[in-house]
């Protein structure tokens, strides 16, 4: 099921944004009156920064739409290639310490490399969306066609 959105940024329409930028991942509010119990945020895409901006601060009701059937984005791996989704090569090894490429709240495993391989990246994504339990806010197979 195709999911489409209208979301208006102040002033500006997402859309004009994102003709000028590349974005793989945003977060944008919900029009309407916003208030403690209806505060809501629209996370695309369910790779490492699309859960890294599910974690609940400040009383948020946050949703995110992941166009596959699994959370990682790029992190999880294909065999099978499937149009418009992009994947890391198995044999892919990060070239930036994993101290440097860390979330500030959720620090890297100790015995991971320093320099971690693909399926150490996808681990501690996971560990990490588990841990804060983020994972209940996706709405997979959920493709956004348009934002406007």
């Amino acid at each position: 099921m195709k999911t489409a959105l209208k979301i208006q940024i102040i002033g500006k329409s997402l859309e004009q944004l994102l003709k000028n930028w590349k974005i793989l991942t945003f977060s944008v509010f919900f029009a309407g009156k916003v208030t403690p119990k209806n505060k809501k945020i629209a996370v695309i895409g369910a790779g490492f920064f699309g859960l890294a901006a599910l974690e609940e601060e400040g009383g948020f009701n946050p949703v995110c739409f992941e166009k596959t059937d699994k959370p990682g984005g790029t992190w999880f791996y294909r065999e099978k290639p499937e149009d418009g989704v992009g994947s890391t090569m198995p044999s892919t090894i990060i070239n930036h310490s994993k101290e440097l490429g860390a979330l500030s709240t959720f620090p890297p495993k100790k015995e991971s490399n320093n320099f971690m391989r693909h399926h150490e990246i996808y681990e501690y994504i996971m560990d990490y969306a588990t841990s804060k339990g983020v994972l209940k806010y996706i709405r997979y197979k959920k493709e956004v066609l348009k934002v406007k």
